[in-house]
């Protein structure tokens, strides 16, 4: 009796151990249909996306706004070196597709039970990921390091008015007014699309100050960044600006430009007019567009101080004008 009770258990358990190994089986097969499934969505999102996403960059209504002829690739090619964002591409490509392709491929390990290496496939597919990881973070920091160092450059213009009291500062014709592209704004400076082709170009900083001379003086200084010295040098070349004087009158171009395939490394240009004590400037209602902070007796705002003259004292730029001191009386 005790044999065939012995017996009874082992078949029964043999039996629970085959039930157990079916059912393990069904479990393993549907997590491998599952995988699989899942691989492909992922596969197939992700591929699109791609797809899209380039195309949606080339497109400037999806991206910058719907009244935009700009499009995001344009905005990208002014921050991004040549061929990083092509590297950068294939680097988050093979971020997210080498685990999309592992779970595929345990999906059909699990699904049809061939053989493989897989230490040798695992290893490679980290080693592949990895890889792309340190590559993505070295573009970024190669980017990033673009903006490192700053280099500035001052220039002092005479301005040729010795005689005049008074000088006038106006704003020249805006020409691109109607090309600027509204929806895209890098700090200062915008794009225009002339002919066809984008220009970047920005709102030089006007502001005056007191001099120390009895001439005044126009103190232009460009500045930008770069990877390096010299790099923030050459970025800096790239910026052309222009003003022309007509007698006791200042014209100033509303923007500086970047040359043809520069890039944005935060170039700016800052004027500074000196006046002498005791002169005056007139400054034309366009000049709002260019005057940034300038100090005034009467603590008055940039956008109302167009319109008026203005006269610079011992304490600063006013609106009222210097009353002379009383001549000495003559000893009879």
């Amino acid at each position: 009796k005790n044999e065939k009770g012995a017996s009874r258990i082992d078949s029964f358990g043999d039996m629970l151990s085959s039930v157990f190994r079916v059912v393990l089986r069904v479990l393993l097969l549907i997590l491998g249909i599952a995988l699989i499934i899942g691989g492909i969505a992922a596969l197939v999102g992700f591929i699109t996306t791609m797809a899209v996403g380039h195309s949606f960059l080339h497109s400037g209504a999806f991206n910058i706004g719907w009244g935009s002829d700009v499009d995001m690739a344009t905005v990208l090619n002014y921050f991004v070196s040549p061929g990083a964002y092509v590297v950068s591409l294939i680097s988050i490509a093979i971020l997210v597709g080498v685990p999309i392709l592992l779970i595929l491929f345990v999906g059909t390990k699990l699904l049809f039970r061939y053989k493989t290496n897989n230490k040798l496939i695992g290893l490679g597919a980290f080693g592949l990921w990895l890889a792309a990881l340190v590559v993505l973070i070295f573009v970024a920091v190669d980017q990033a390091g673009n903006f490192g160092k700053q280099s500035s450059q001052t220039v002092t213009q005479k301005v040729d008015c010795t005689k005049c009291k008074t000088l006038y500062l106006e704003v020249n014709d805006d020409l691109f007014e109607t090309l600027i592209d509204k929806e895209v704004s890098l700090d200062r400076m915008k794009i225009a699309v002339v002919n066809g082709k984008e220009k970047l170009l920005g709102h030089p900083r006007f502001t005056i100050e007191k001099s120390s001379t009895d001439e005044y003086q126009l103190l232009i200084k460009k500045r930008s960044r770069g990877n390096n010295s010299d790099d923030a040098q050459k970025n800096m070349s790239e910026i052309t600006y222009n003003f022309n004087q007509k007698d006791s009158t200042l014209n100033f171009d509303p923007y500086y430009f970047l040359n043809e395939n520069a890039k944005w490394r935060n170039q700016e240009v800052s004027l500074t007019l000196k006046v002498p004590e005791g002169k005056s400037v007139y400054l034309n209602p366009r000049m709002k567009d260019i005057i940034d902070d300038i100090q005034n007796v009467e603590n008055m705002w940039d956008s109302d101080m167009v319109g008026k003259k203005w006269t610079m004292t011992a304490d600063g730029l006013s609106l009222k004008p210097v009353v002379p001191a009383p001549a000495a009386p003559v000893k009879k």
